[in-house]
């Protein structure tokens, strides 16, 4: 059986009554145990209810860091949308490196003429890692 969105593989040897339990790493890698198949069903359960609980695998606290990346976000543009890049590019890791960057594009020339990306667009393209460039001056191509 495997769980899909969720970063655990279960996979039962009926003969030898043993239950392997392979975790997904993000670099591809698993580690894995075995466990008795009573013992499994007990995991298991906990482990249904708890991912169902969170919402699909998503970390615990990834919904409240959403909410503080959509309050601080100009354009409030699909909601649904940007929730869904938000938890696919597990954005919450990088909040406050997101939140800084917001603030500081708010200040920004494309920003205040209203060149804004949607939400689901900034986080998707990772603009939050973009270099945020100096604010023009008027004054500097005065003759």
């Amino acid at each position: 059986m495997e769980l899909q969105h969720f970063p655990i593989k279960l996979s039962v040897n009926r003969e030898r009554g043993v239950t392997q339990i392979c975790q997904l790493k993000p670099d591809g890698t698993t580690s894995q145990i075995y466990i008795h198949k009573d013992q499994a069903i007990q995991i298991a359960d906990f482990l249904i209810k708890e991912f169902s609980r969170r919402g699909k695998g998503v970390p615990e606290g990834a919904d409240a860091s959403f909410e503080k990346f959509w309050s601080a976000y100009p354009v409030k543009t699909a909601k649904q949308g940007a929730l869904t890049a938000w938890k696919k590019s597990h954005a919450d890791k990088h909040i406050d490196r997101i939140l800084k960057h917001i603030e500081s594009m708010k200040q920004s020339d494309q920003w205040k003429k209203g060149f804004i990306p949607h939400p689901s667009t900034y986080l998707n393209q990772r603009r939050y890692e973009d270099q945020i460039r100096p604010q023009e001056n008027p004054w500097d191509n005065a003759v």
